[in-house]
């Protein structure tokens, strides 16, 4: 017996001559200086993977997958590479001892037990050092990728598998010290990493086999390697950030509001704080769905943050507005980013929208019930991205117009000088011809560097408009009331943009809705499929299609049956304009196609017909348009001349230009009115009717906003009635 103990003891000598401090397994005492709350590792926050941890026992179940978990660390919120010590200075990483431990129940595999512990790797964690005991030896290994090299072993000592014992690793600059302690044993040896700047860590892992299990797990800073049991105290560090309250769910458009975040200091006291306290990132108002919130606390020379869940919800975005069709002249639009290019020269775009068909100043709803315009609130938004920034920036972006055009109420920001202020102005142009921009409001950002881009939101409720500008760090808003004296008769929603000067400014992310409702099957506008080229003289129209594409992003295919076709006369030779138009629910679209109507022959002169007498006895006219709106100029295209043979048969005649002549037709009397045709030196008198003034001039984007939403006069006049013209002289024929 006192052979076996003299052995033992001369065992524990050598291992604590050979491999330096011996420490006893299951170490009660905590170190001095400082309680153990100077733990550097945040276990609440710690992503531990496939591996699973008991919050309650503090226990770690590895799963043998080989794949490291990185316990989050107080060093990976450090934004300069320095701690601040509690007495305010601050010390490089390098400067200081990092002191590691854990007790592991380990599984073998093949004779290696299989668990390690990382304890310095670089920045991408490509470059890993770690520490692995493997039942008779201990290793120290620096990983590359996949490759693996020993850089030294430790000593010689068995331990069963499952038998708890303590790794203890303590880490200076580049100078390590790894020890395992596991009585009667405790084999250890110190290296100089190859590697500079590795920054400490705990990460653990385990090879192949799972069920190893580690616990007592720690992390924090000592004064020096000789006094590994001796906490450096710290700054007010705050180890994580907790979400304490937060909405579920917000309105589009709506700020957040009513959140509260918990701050776990270092030192195991708490910290409570609002909005005003943090930075919040990732949460955009304006775009519906679920969004993943940011939120950032910066302490001392660290950043802490979390995450939380929040459905932007309540606000239908639906753009009214027919970007893919808009005619955008000069200026250039990708359609497969939907950004605009701004020519410049006081270039100006006007977008279609659904509203430029409404006739009756309501909107239907996707329920069926109706709403004023008026009642809606309307959002016009769009990025632009400045092509310079000078004294005088001029890109704008109109959110409502006068129903006859005389007034757009548009938002600019000017970037230049010591701020960037930003306006809600209008344009009009006076009786004399004089232009005027007239400012209502005007909010003022800080100076913004050339080259930065900046939101506009302009949301429109009968004359009251909310306006907010995002840019660089700051959202500003303004609301008004949109009161002009050229705007008595209201405003209304459109969306509309330009660049007074500069060229190059670029338009993106543009919308255009009604906030928090859907619509009816409304439809943004109609194109031709399909239509000839050229029909012959006296033929009707035929192997037309149209497509129909309709609000919500699907469309329908038309024929000539589903639509009302306008400007085309089958009589008349030459190139024409057709208009085509489809009613939906209480709006129009409508497009145009150009058409060649290729001449008949004259009659009677039929080559196949030499020895025809069938002459012309009279001739008859008719009209195709009896009716004109106030101040509409008379049309004599729509005069149609008929020969009458002596035969009876019926042809239309080719009315060449200068044949005829108006006279009589004052477009700006109202009523009936006789109007004097001269047909080859021959007169004739018809009857036309013009309306009253004012009769439903809409203008601008569509009809008026404010009022009762007067109906539209849409009398069709018999097309082609027959009326006989009546001769002022002696004979009816030419």
């Amino acid at each position: 017996m006192k052979k076996l103990f003299v052995a033992m003891l001369t065992v524990l000598m050598l291992g604590s001559l050979c491999f330096g401090t011996f420490t006893a397994l299951a170490q009660e005492s905590e170190p001095e200086g400082g309680s153990k709350e100077y733990n550097l590792i945040d276990f609440e926050n710690t992503d531990f993977g496939k591996h699973s941890y008991n919050a309650e026992t503090g226990e770690l179940t590895l799963a043998g997958t080989g794949t490291v978990s990185y316990l989050t660390t107080l060093l990976d919120s450090i934004t300069d590479g320095k701690l601040v010590l509690k007495d305010g200075t601050a010390k490089d990483f390098s400067e200081l001892t990092f002191v590691m431990w854990a007790t592991i129940s380990a599984k073998s595999l093949g004779g290696w037990q299989v668990p390690y512990i990382v304890f310095a790797k670089n920045d991408e964690a490509t470059l890993q050092y770690h520490f692995r005991n493997t039942i008779n030896n201990q290793y120290i290994f620096k990983n590359v990728g996949t490759a693996e090299t020993v850089l030294q072993e430790c000593g010689v000592g068995y331990v069963a598998d499952e038998s708890p014992y303590q790794m203890l690793i303590k880490k200076t600059g580049d100078t390590l010290f790894a020890q395992t302690i596991a009585l009667p044993l405790a084999n250890g040896g110190t290296i100089t990493l190859e590697d500079k700047d590795m920054i400490p860590c705990f990460g653990v892992s385990a090879r192949e086999v799972p069920g190893t299990v580690i616990k007592d797990m720690k992390m924090y800073v000592a004064p020096d390697q000789e006094q590994q049991d001796t906490y450096v105290e710290l700054g007010a560090y705050a180890k994580s950030i907790g979400v304490k309250t937060a909405p579920a769910a917000v309105e589009q458009g709506e700020d957040l509001k009513d959140c509260t975040f918990t701050l776990n200091m270092l030192d195991g006291t708490t910290q409570e704080l609002t909005l005003d306290d943090v930075t919040i990132s990732g949460f955009d108002k304006n775009s519906a769905g679920k969004q993943t919130v940011t939120v950032s606390k910066e302490v001392l020379n660290s950043v802490v943050s979390t995450t939380f869940e929040v459905e932007v919800e309540g606000q239908i975005v639906t753009n009214l507005a027919d970007f893919e069709n808009a005619d955008y002249g000069r200026n250039f639009y990708d359609e497969e980013t939907g950004e605009v290019t701004l020519y410049g020269d006081d270039s100006y775009v006007n977008i279609p929208t659904v509203l430029d068909g409404i006739t009756d100043g309501k909107l239907i709803l996707k329920d069926g019930t109706e709403a004023n315009i008026s009642d809606l609130t309307f959002v016009a938004s769009a990025t632009i991205q400045p092509a310079s920034v000078g004294n005088w920036t001029v890109p704008f972006l109109v959110f409502a117009n006068t129903p006859n055009g005389s007034l757009d109420s548009h938002v600019r920001v000017n970037m230049g000088g010591a701020g960037t202020p930003a306006y809600i102005m209008c344009r009009w142009t006076d009786a004399g011809g004089t232009f005027h921009e007239d400012v209502l409001t005007q909010v003022n950002a800080a100076h913004q560097p050339e080259g930065i881009a900046y939101t506009v939101t302009a949301e429109l409720t009968g004359t009251h408009v909310k306006y907010t500008l995002q840019i660089g760090e700051e959202t500003l808003v303004s609301e008004i009331d949109v009161t002009h004296e050229q705007a008595e008769n209201g405003i209304m929603p459109c969306f509309r943009f330009g660049d007074r000067t500069n060229a190059d400014s670029v338009i993106s992310n543009m919308q255009f809705y009604v906030k928090g409702v859907e619509l009816g099957a409304y439809a943004k506008s109609i194109v031709v499929k399909t239509a000839p080229a050229t029909v012959k003289q006296g033929e009707d129209l035929k192997d037309c299609t149209f497509t129909l594409n309709m609000l919500d992003g699907t469309t329908q295919e038309l024929t000539l049956d589903d639509v009302t076709i306008s400007g085309f006369d089958k009589n008349s030779a030459g190139e024409q304009t057709v208009t085509v138009s489809a009613d939906v629910l209480n709006s129009s679209v409508s497009t145009t196609f150009e058409i060649e109507v290729e001449a008949a022959e004259e009659p009677g002169t039929d080559p196949d017909e030499p020895g025809d007498t069938d002459e012309i006895e009279s001739y008859r006219g008719s009209l195709n348009k009896t009716e004109y709106a106030f101040g509409e100029e008379f049309d004599i295209s729509t005069v149609v001349v008929t020969a009458v043979y002596e035969s009876g048969k019926t042809e239309a005649v080719t009315v060449a230009d200068g044949d005829l002549s108006v006279s009589g037709y004052d477009k700006e009397k109202a009523g009936e009115q006789s109007v004097v045709i001269t047909y080859k030196g021959t007169e004739y008198t018809l009857s036309v009717t013009v309306a009253e003034s004012g009769g439903g001039e809409t203008g601008g984007c569509s009809g008026t906003v404010l009022g009762a939403g007067s109906a539209i006069a849409a009398v069709a006049a018999c097309l082609f009635a027959g009326i006989v013209l009546k001769k002022r002289a002696n004979k009816n024929r030419v």
